[in-house]
């Protein structure tokens, strides 16, 4: 919590006046006041990363506006829709602050269709995914030692990149019987070949010195962690899928562990996870009913 007040002082500070009197108070008594109300229940790093976010995207939408001579107050609908179909997934992000300007006079009142839920649905066949996950556990595998180890993070465990990039070191405890990995309140257990992937990625020299070392530093900061923009683009790179692996990481899980320990450990919702559940649930249905009717035919 004291990181996101620190980053949004500095980030205020850097604002055009007329910005600054806006995005203040909305990220202090929207963003910040929701922030500290979850702090004693489930405010994870990942929380504040969404929050940042959120803070960000505020920003550009000043600044665009202002590329375009326009003031907030100037906001209307047909400016908005165009600056969303350019750019749908900050939907989410923008949701907030549209709310909050139009209830404190700011900004006009701008309709906008939330999607009901962000369910990713693409999905890759369980063999190729099965196929990948083992190629990057094969200790042959040629690709980079964090590119491995968060891809099999996102295959074995759909984790979200806003949760992997900020893992540290000390996350990690690397037992001889049982290597386990604090992610949130849980401690996922790990097969001995993700363990290795992960003891090695702790053990490389890093640059700085500090009680907390990230197992995937970034490259512009000391003793920073990669951005997961960073980290998605760089994955990416290497032919790892991530949005469409963690969909079919995500839909297998929910088939077999109870939503609240899925939605503690990925950094969801309740109701999300609730959902994902339900998919999955639907999907065994329907994989049922297809065996019971090929059985039918075969009698």
């Amino acid at each position: 919590m004291a990181r996101l007040e620190s980053w949004l002082e500095h980030a205020v500070r850097t604002l055009p006046p007329a910005h600054a009197r806006i995005i203040a108070p909305y990220a202090h008594w929207s963003v910040v006041r929701k922030a500290r109300r979850r702090l004693l229940r489930n405010y994870t790093a990942a929380s504040a990363v969404r929050d940042r976010s959120k803070i960000r995207t505020a920003i550009t939408l000043l600044a665009d506006l202002a590329a375009d001579n326009r003031t907030a107050a100037e906001l209307d609908q047909p400016w908005f829709e165009r600056w969303i179909t350019a750019q749908p997934a900050k939907l989410g992000k923008i949701a907030g602050f549209l709310i909050w300007g139009r209830n404190h006079g700011v900004l006009a009142a701008i309709e906008f269709h939330y999607p009901r839920t962000a369910l990713p649905l693409t999905t890759i066949a369980a063999e190729d995914h099965l196929r990948r996950l083992r190629h990057l556990l094969t200790p042959t595998c040629d690709l980079p030692l964090d590119v491995r180890a968060a891809g099999a993070l996102i295959l074995l465990y759909a984790l979200p990149l806003t949760r992997i990039h900020h893992l540290t070191t000390t996350d990690l405890d690397p037992s001889d019987n049982a290597a386990h990995l604090r992610v949130g309140r849980q401690m996922l257990l790990l097969p001995p070949s993700v363990a290795a992937l992960l003891s090695r990625l702790a053990a490389q020299p890093r640059r700085g010195v500090g009680t907390r070392q990230y197992l995937f530093p970034g490259t512009r900061m000391v003793n920073a962690p990669i951005s997961p923009d960073q980290l998605d683009t760089k994955l990416n790179a290497h032919g790892i899928r991530v949005r469409a692996e963690r969909s079919t990481s995500l839909a297998q899980l929910a088939a077999t562990m109870p939503p609240a320990v899925l939605a503690d450990v990925l950094g969801v919702h309740i109701t999300t996870a609730v959902r994902w559940s339900s998919v999955a649930a639907q999907d065994w249905i329907h994989y049922l009913r297809a065996r019971q009717a090929t059985g039918n035919r075969r009698r």
